[in-house]
């Protein structure tokens, strides 16, 4: 091993000791925040009618397009996009069983297309969600209400 002269390695430290200052201040690290993952999930559901594009996402967490994947890929099994679209059918099936219309839904989840929402709900639930809400109306039950967790 090399020797490192101790003026060096105080030198060292004094440079870290800053930079995580820094970061700390400028709010780009927080102490005993939860997982970046956690985060993102958060993000997502409090922001569900909302534009959550991979370039706003990558934008309010300052991450690149591949890390997003693959953190995405390793927490959720799935895309990023495919994630937030999972989460709004999700939101979708518990505002259906409101006295929220179809169009109401599909803007409340950040679907604003009836038409596309139709279309994805139907591919994502094997149900239309006049359907699924009449069902819902006559508690009839077609699949677990199960929120989707990070568990």
């Amino acid at each position: 091993m090399p020797i490192i002269r101790r003026d060096a390695l105080t030198a060292c430290t004094n440079i870290l000791g800053m930079l995580s200052d820094y970061l700390l201040l400028n709010k780009i690290i927080k102490p005993n925040s939860p997982p970046l993952h956690a985060q993102i999930h958060d993000y997502i559901i409090k922001n569900i009618s909302a534009d959550l594009t991979v370039k706003t996402l990558c934008s309010y967490f300052k991450v690149s397009k591949s890390m997003l994947y693959k953190i995405s890929i390793d927490n959720y099994g799935c895309g990023i996009s495919e994630y937030v679209k999972k989460l709004r059918i999700e939101g979708a099936k518990r505002l259906l069983g409101t006295s929220m219309n179809i169009t109401q839904v599909s803007e409340a989840v950040g679907i604003p297309d009836v038409g596309y929402f139709i279309k994805i709900f139907k591919r994502e639930t094997g149900y239309t969600p006049l359907k699924y809400k009449k069902a819902m109306s006559n508690k009839q039950q077609l699949e677990p209400f199960n929120k989707l967790s990070l568990d």
